[in-house]
């Protein structure tokens, strides 16, 4: 047997002693195996990777055992190791597509619902000026995204900045025109907007709250 089928057969003889490893280390709670080897694609110098739950205190010895069973088989073993309660800080795409195509080798794979995750919705707006004039666009942009203030007096400079609606709601600006908002203050942004006769384009995505 040579190539890839000697290759797959290395990573199901240590995956199987990984699986007889973790089975009795009460600390993993659960663990599952995603990449290339969990989707059958996994050729000569792809690694094991494993996301594993298990508190803080037991990650150095997991790892270490675990590089060990790989190097008994050459294979890397790259364990992903997090508390359970980290998972909400990891990538919610991240997390989603390795709960999704990955394969469950102890315990529950972990919750990626966005309540578990800590998501919520946020609009993401394009602004339409191109029938606006240039004073009303810099009025429509002091409003939006706030405006620094300069005065002299006595040969010393005082800078002061005024906070615009954007970031008065949590929300941050992405480029020319283009800002993030939470979902719960789009009403009083579509107001503004009509008021001053903007147009927009808008679509709701789902992101991790902030702390």
């Amino acid at each position: 047997m040579t190539g890839r089928p000697q290759r797959l057969a290395q990573f199901e003889d240590c995956l199987r002693d990984v699986r007889r490893y973790l089975a009795g280390r009460r600390e993993a709670s659960s663990a599952l195996v995603y990449g290339s080897v969990a989707l059958g694609t996994a050729g000569p110098e792809s690694d094991l990777d494993l996301l594993i739950v298990a508190p803080r205190p037991a990650h150095e010895g997991l790892a270490r055992d675990l590089f060990r069973i790989g190097a008994r088989h050459d294979v890397t073993v790259s364990p992903y190791l997090v508390e359970r309660g980290e998972l909400r800080t990891l990538d919610a795409q991240f997390l989603e597509s390795v709960v999704r195509d990955g394969v469950p080798i102890k315990g529950p794979a972990p919750d990626v619902s966005l309540r578990a995750i800590h998501a919520e919705p946020y609009q993401l707006v394009t602004l339409q000026l191109d029938r606006l004039g240039q004073k009303a666009k810099v009025a429509l942009s002091r409003e939006l995204y706030g405006y620094e203030s300069v005065r002299t007096y006595k040969r010393r400079t005082y800078r002061s900045r005024t906070p615009g609606f954007v970031e008065t709601v949590g929300g941050r600006k992405l480029g020319r025109g283009t800002f993030l908002i939470p979902s719960r203050a789009w009403a009083e942004l579509d107001a503004l907007l009509e008021a001053r006769r903007a147009k927009r384009w808008a679509f709701t995505v789902w992101m991790q709250s902030p702390g």
